[in-house]
């Protein structure tokens, strides 16, 4: 009887454990890594599956070819050097490689583990095609060609002609969430995966 209250008391242990891990889940933006060989590297935002990610070793590899090129003076085409910088890939994102998530961190200049994927999930971004200023009320930001935020939702407003028009509510991570109107001239709307991570399986970036 004794082993048969422990195991109840286990499996209710075991759940509650189960819950509380799923509450630290989170999505985060990732980019995924692509090629067998260097010179094939190619990154996306979108999921290609995950038989053919790269290997963070390639990505390794690939670094040591862009600091023996700068020693030389010449990359591999012969094409002149006038850097001494490299340009490693997750420098200022996660990116997706076969054995797992990835960041570059300048202190050790090396990729660093960051963590697994508990999965992945679709969700809407909306990339400014132009410079776009948008009033605040007191103040003015500059939301600059190139940048990309979530799309946080949708609704209709109308203009002062009182003609209705669509506004995207978007936000960047960590950040108050701020209404833009839509205009496909000046922005883009697309849909990238997000990868699932839980807190509790990774560590912290300093």
């Amino acid at each position: 009887m004794s082993n048969v209250i422990e195991l109840n008391t286990w499996r209710k242990s075991k759940e509650g454990y189960l819950e509380q891990r799923e509450s630290f889940n989170t999505s985060v933006p990732v980019s995924f890594m692509y090629g067998e060989k260097t010179n094939e590297l190619f990154r996306t935002m979108k999921l290609l599956g995950t038989k053919d990610l790269s290997s963070i070793e390639v990505l390794r590899e690939e670094i040591e070819e862009q600091k023996e090129s700068i020693k030389k003076g010449h990359d591999e085409e012969g094409g002149e050097i006038n850097t001494d910088v490299i340009f490693p890939g997750g420098e200022d994102e996660f990116i997706v490689c076969k054995e797992g998530i990835f960041h570059w961190d300048w202190d050790i200049e090396d990729y660093e583990y960051y963590g697994q994927a508990n999965g992945y999930v679709q969700k809407k971004t909306v990339t400014m095609l132009k410079n776009l200023d948008i009033n605040l009320g007191s103040e003015y930001i500059r939301l600059n060609r190139g940048t990309s935020f979530l799309l946080d939702g949708e609704y209709i407003s109308y203009d002062d002609q009182n003609q209705p028009v669509i506004m995207l509510v978007i936000k960047a991570l960590g950040c108050i969430p701020i209404s833009i109107q839509y205009d496909k001239k000046k922005v883009q709307i697309s849909q990238v995966d997000f990868a699932i991570v839980n807190y509790l399986d990774i560590e912290e970036i300093k």
